[in-house]
């Protein structure tokens, strides 16, 4: 056996398989006269063998068929199908073919027969078995790789196959697009159904092509810094057609004929973005009617003050006036003062409706008969170089609303085209009934579905953007010159047409014109028949009568103090607290009979409500008003007054109180009735009541 040194190449490692002390004298002196060089392990079992080969391997076994745990084949099967790769002779002392074929099947490479055999055939059945089974195993792994790169080539195939149907058929726009140049490499046939142009077309253009020109540099800049997969937008496109469409476009990178490029899904989002965008709109408009609520409630307290304390004096100043000019200039200084706060009064309300904070006084209403009702009022507003369209519904279905607040609307919405129509023009108004189906409510938050009343005021002045659009019922905002607007007509439209369970929405062009669109649900319940709402209360009417005696809470100071002199002035008797508490202790203390309850509703402690209810388990048949800032979720439902209940909006006008008060006391003193079943009017009142219950009859604010 030669010698191994460190320059060599590594030594063929033998394991000799033979318990026979002789015979493996013979292999070994037949292997070291070889020119094989190697490194030889003798091993006299199987079980050894197994433990050898599990620790140090090797690289050819020489195994003996008669072994003392293992006879005849059994070793050779038990090595070949434990260590597939080593390549096994056998050793025999019979030269038998039958032998010699069955341990080839088992999993021999050669057949070795034992004896005084020349290092020449133990080198060539060593070399020649390793051989063999490199050979087997060289054929096995080129079949397999032939194998795998067929299974490769299928799934490839299979692959472009899937993808290519996937591509063709997929019902959202698809194209591939080179990432260098940008242009079409490949489309889809919704991409093309959707853009407008034919494959051909599409082929000839770039992607930049089909964007906004505002929209090229934002898309350069995505493509060029995209991640594998990407998604990007909204970005606006324009199909053939015109039509601009927001996208969402998710890419990722594929290679197409040997070229960088992505493949693009397209995604329609207008509607999405249309919608978002609305919703986003809608919830501003909720905070700024929040804000707005409360800033006129606070303003409206400092209001009822001014107005009470000015209309007082000037009451007081009135006759001097009239021949004293000293007197006369004060008088006109209040009157301005009361002019003034009565436009700020105005301000603050629509500020609550906008808020949809101030309780609106519903009715069923005919839209009809409110448009046709304020019509000549319109028309003295518009002027003569505007044309004005009345075309009302033949057959109107009734709304719940608030009648003023409708011709708010109505004188809001004219005046604001009036001015958008400085050279003239053509305003057209609208009535008409529409039953709102699933598909449209879907797409139009805040309509509800069913039957509806839609009023319509469409201009033709000059229109507005899409970005004022957006804006134009946010309270304060306006596009007209500084000192001609409030910017809170159209916020105040919005609110009394929410507040009434409508919506409300804007369309408009520039230089084409504006229609505004109010969608108002129709009720079964019959219409009401307008009333004048004209009072003409005198003097008398104000005055106490048997001396009547009112408990008066308010928690404001300035406020409860003003009440009580204007009640004071008028015979009342006023009991006043400043919170709900110290009201029942005077009502308690009192001895006589209290007349009538008016309350802020807002206190301390107790609020308003509460008081009521607990003085009237005393005095059932107690009269209740109340008084407040804006809406209180304890006396309305959605933001209306339920029937019974008297409300003073604040701020509240001295007439206000007086009138209200004497109806709340009048409507509980017995009247005797007429064979019509009309009331008469007490012998005492009978001229000053007799007019004003004509024009207005049962309990009304003025």
């Amino acid at each position: 056996m030669n010698t191994v040194t460190d320059s060599d190449p590594p030594a063929l490692r033998i394991l000799l398989v033979e318990d026979d002390v002789d015979d493996v004298l013979l292999c070994r002196d037949a292997i070291g006269r070889s020119d094989l060089s190697c490194q030889l392990s003798v091993v006299g079992s199987l079980r050894e063998a197994i433990s050898c080969l599990d620790q140090a391997g090797a690289d050819v076994a020489l195994v003996d068929l008669s072994l003392p745990d293992a006879e005849g084949l059994d070793a050779v099967t038990t090595l070949a199908g434990r260590y597939t790769r080593l390549p096994i002779v056998v050793l025999t002392g019979l030269h038998d073919e039958d032998t010699a074929a069955s341990a080839l099947h088992a999993g021999a490479e050669d057949f070795l027969v034992k004896g005084p055999s020349s290092s020449d055939s133990i080198s060539r059945a060593v070399q020649y078995a390793i051989e063999r089974k490199r050979g087997e195993e060289t054929r096995r792994a080129r079949d397999a790789a032939e194998a795998a790169k067929q299974r490769a080539e299928q799934t490839v195939h299979e692959l472009e196959r899937n993808y290519r149907q996937l591509f063709d058929s997929n019902p959202h726009p698809m194209y591939v697009f080179d990432t260098e140049t940008l242009t079409f490499l490949e489309v889809n046939d919704a991409a093309t159904t959707y853009y407008g142009y034919s494959r051909r077309e599409l082929l000839a253009r770039s992607v930049t092509e089909l964007c906004l020109a505002e929209d090229v540099a934002f898309l350069t800049e995505a493509v060029g810094t995209a991640a594998t997969v990407d998604r990007w937008g909204p970005l606006r496109q324009v199909k053939r057609d015109g039509t601009v469409v927001e996208v969402a476009i998710t890419s990722h990178v594929l290679s197409f004929d040997g070229r960088p490029a992505r493949c693009a899904v397209i995604e329609d989002i207008t509607e999405k973005e249309l919608l978002e965008r609305r919703l986003r709109q809608s919830q501003r408009l909720e905070s700024l009617g929040q804000l707005a609520g409360g800033v006129a409630h606070d303003f409206n307290n400092l209001l009822g003050i001014i107005i009470g304390y000015a209309t007082m004096c000037a009451h007081d100043l009135e006759v001097a006036a009239q021949t004293d000019e000293h007197w006369r200039t004060s008088y006109d200084d209040l009157r301005q003062i009361i002019q003034a706060s009565d436009r700020a009064t105005n301000l603050t309300r629509q500020l609550l409706s906008f808020a949809r904070a101030e309780i609106a006084q519903t009715q069923v209403i005919d839209l009809n008969a409110v448009v046709t009702g304020i019509e000549q009022l319109l028309r003295r507003t518009i002027g003569e170089d505007v044309e004005m369209r009345i075309h009302l519904a033949d057959h109107p279905w009734p709304v719940e609303a608030d009648p003023g607040q409708i011709e708010q609307v109505l004188l809001n919405l004219v005046v604001n085209a009036r001015d958008a129509m400085p050279a003239g023009g053509t305003l057209s108004i609208d009535v008409e009934p529409i039953t709102i189906d699933d598909y449209y409510a879907a797409h139009h938050p805040g309509v509800g579905v069913g039957r509806h009343m839609r009023l319509r005021v469409a201009d033709t002045g000059v229109g507005m953007s899409q970005a004022t659009i957006d804006r134009a019922f946010e309270p304060f905002f306006t596009t007209k010159p500084k000192g001609q607007g409030t910017g809170l007509g159209l916020a105040t439209i919005y609110g009394i047409i929410t507040q009434a369970g409508g919506h409300a929405h804007i369309t408009s062009e520039p230089d084409v014109g504006t229609t505004f669109t109010a969608l108002l649900p129709a009720t079964d319940e019959p219409a009401l028949s307008a009333e004048p709402l004209a009072f003409d209360l005198s003097d008398a009417r104000y005055q106490a009568r048997d001396h009547e005696t009112i408990l008066l809470a308010e928690d404001e100071d300035s406020l409860r103090l003003l009440t009580q002199r204007i009640l004071a002035r008028h015979g009342y008797t006023v009991l006043p607290a400043s919170n709900g508490h110290e009201a029942i202790k005077l009502a308690d203390r009192h001895h006589a009979s209290i007349d009538l309850l008016l309350t802020d509703v807002i206190m301390p402690q107790m609020n308003g409500h509460d008081l009521a209810i607990h003085l009237q388990a005393t005095y059932p048949a107690l009269p209740v008003i109340y008084m407040s800032g804006y809406a209180e979720p304890m006396l309305a439902s959605r933001s209306t007054l339920p029937a019974g209940v008297t409300l003073f909006s604040k701020p509240v006008t001295e007439q206000q109180i007086l009138d209200g008060v004497r109806r709340a006391l009048d409507a509980r003193r017995p009247q005797p009735t007429s064979g019509a079943g009309h009331a008469e009017p007490d012998a005492a009142q009978a001229e000053p009541d007799q007019e004003s219950a004509a024009a207005a009859p049962g309990p009304r604010l003025a």
